[in-house]
C-alpha cells in the first residue's frame, strides 16, 4: 500500500534524560556524523588509524599518539567476547546484553546498547559484540562494560574527541546531517537539529521496501538516494519488518525466506545489518532524515519484540536523523496499549531521545499521549488517491489535530492510557 502521511509534532516537552544499555562496538572515523558523543576501540585485528581495540584502551589514559576522532563520525568499539555461533540452539549470543556507560568530557552519562556481530565482517560465527556512538562533544570521553559475561564485564578505556574541521563554518556542508547534529522534538510544532534549525519534511512514505526489492541492488538505491537528494528530498520512509505485509522482501533475521526468518526471529543476519548500516550512512550524508518503521501493516509479529528494538537501536541509532516509528497502520496487527508499550520500550533503550512516532488513520488517536513526540496519520489511500485530492482537505487534517492538542491545553493533549 502506497502511504502518504502527515507528521504534526508534539509540544510537550522533551525529557533531559539520556540513558540506554551498553553493548561492544568498533569506530570508524571516516564518516562525519555530529549527533552525539565519540568513542574509540576496535577489533582485534591490527590497528589501523581510526581504529581502537579494547583490549588494548584498558586504563583511564587515552592513546594520545592516535589522531583524536572527529566531532560527529561514528565511533565502533570492537570488544572481545565468549566466541559464540549465531545459530547456536542452546545459547543465544544475540541475548546476551551489554551495555556500555559512557561518561562525557564534563562528567555526563550515558547508557549505550552494544550488539553481538559474529566475526566482525559478515559471518555469523565469532566473538566480535560492537558499541557504536555518536560524539556530541570534544575532549577525553571514557567507557565501563556492563555484562553478565566475564569476559565482556569491567572493559574500561578512554579515547579522546576533536572538532571536525569538515562541518566548520568554512567547509560544512548544508546537506551532511552528521555536521547539523540530532534531530530532537524540543517542545515546539517542528522537528530541530542541534545546529538551531527546524526540520520541515519533504518526501512521501513510498516506496515502502526502501531496503527490499525497491530500485533493485545497493548501487542502483544509492543513486536515487542521489536524485531524491539533488531534488531538495529530506526524508525516506523505510520499513525493517514486511513479512506477511505488503511487499514481503524485507526483515532483519537469518533467512532466505520468510519462513526461515520467522524460524530465526531471534537470530540476525549481521551481513545484511551491516548493508543496511552502509546505506544509512550514505542516506545521511545527502541530508535525508531516515523515518525508521519497525513493522508494516498486518505484518507477521511474533518475535522477540524487546530483543528487536534493542538491536535496531544498538546498531542503528548513533545516525543523527532518524524517526522512530511503532508501525504502519499498527492498529492492524497491535493493541493501543501494546503501540504505547512499545513506544516506552523504544525510549528506554533508546539513549539519543530521538522522536517516536507510530502511524495510523487519521483521527490519529493519540493525541496528548505523552509517549510520543509526533503524529504520523495516514491521509489518503494511495497515489491516485493523492493525485486527485484538494491539498486543502488534507491541510484541515493537521489543522483539526493542531487545535485538538491546544484545546486540551498541553499542545499534545493527554489520551487516555
Amino acid at each position: 500500500m502506497i502511504i502518504f502521511a502527515l507528521f504534526i509534532v508534539s509540544c510537550q516537552a522533551a525529557s533531559s534524560t539520556e540513558k540506554i544499555p551498553l553493548v561492544t562496538a568498533t569506530f570508524e572515523s571516516s564518516e562525519p556524523e555530529t549527533d552525539l558523543a565519540t568513542v574509540t576501540s576496535a577489533p582485534s585485528s591490527p590497528i589501523t588509524q581510526g581504529e581502537h581495540s579494547a583490549t588494548e584502551i584498558n586504563d583511564s589514559q587515552p592513546d594520545l599518539d592516535i589522531e583524536p576522532y572527529r566531532e560527529g563520525s561514528k565511533v565502533e568499539i570492537t570488544f572481545p567476547g565468549p566466541h559464540s555461533r549465531g545459530l547456536d540452539s542452546e545459547i543465544n549470543p544475540f541475548a546476551l546484553q551489554v551495555d556500555v556507560v559512557l561518561q562525557s568530557p564534563v562528567g555526563e552519562r550515558i547508557t549505550v546498547p552494544a550488539f553481538y556481530d559474529g566475526d566482525g565482517a559478515g559471518g555469523l560465527d565469532g566473538d566480535v559484540w560492537k558499541l557504536r556512538f555518536k560524539p556530541f562533544m570534544t575532549g577525553i570521553w571514557h567507557y565501563d562494560v556492563s555484562s553478565e559475561d566475564v569476559q565482556l564485564d569491567g572493559i574500561q578505556g578512554s579515547f579522546e574527541v576533536g572538532s571536525n574541521p569538515e562541518c566548520s563554518m568554512e567547509n560544512s556542508s548544508e546537506i551532511d546531517l552528521n555536521c547539523r547534529g540530532r534531530l530532537e522534538f524540543v517542545g515546539e510544532h517542528y522537528l530541530k537539529f542541534r545546529d538551531g534549525n527546524n526540520w520541515i519534511k519533504v518526501g512521501l512514505d513510498d516506496p515502502e521496501n526502501f531496503l527490499g526489492s525497491a530500485f533493485g541492488g545497493w548501487g542502483a538505491k544509492r543513486a536515487q538516494i542521489d536524485f531524491l537528494s539533488e531534488m531538495g528530498i529530506n526524508s525516506i520512509y523505510a520499513i525493517t519488518n514486511n513479512i506477511d505485509g505488503d511487499r514481503k522482501d524485507t526483515w532483519p533475521w537469518v533467512g532466505e525466506s520468510s519462513p526461515e526468518a520467522k524460524t530465526n526471529h531471534d537470530r540476525f543476519d549481521t551481513a545484511k545489518l551491516q548493508e543496511w548500516e552502509d546505506f544509512f550512512s550514505y542516506v545521511q550524508q545527502k541530508g535525508i532524515v531516515l523515518h525508521l518503521v519497525l513493522n508494516d501493516d498486518s505484518a507477521w509479529s511474533g518475535y522477540d519484540q524487546e530483543l528487536y528494538i534493542r538491536e535496531m537501536i544498538a546498531r542503528f541509532g548513533h545516525h543523527p536523523g532518524i524517526i522512530w516509528n511503532v508501525g504502519e497502520e499498527a492498529n492492524e496487527i497491535y493493541s493501543d496499549s501494546e503501540q504505547q508499550a512499545f513506544a516506552a520500550m523504544i525510549k528506554d533503550v533508546d539513549p539519543y531521545n530521538h522522536p517516536v512516532t507510530v502511524h495510523r488513520k487519521s483521527p490519529w488517536p493519540f493525541i496528548g499521549n505523552q509517549i510520543y513526540d509526533l503524529a504520523s496519520i495516514q491521509i489518503g489511500d494511495g497515489g491516485s488517491d493523492f493525485s486527485t485530492a484538494r491539498l486543502m482537505d488534507y491541510n484541515s487534517i493537521v489543522i483539526d489535530h493542531r487545535e485538538g492538542k491546544h484545546t486540551a491545553g498541553t499542545f499534545y493533549p493527554n489520551h487516555d492510557r
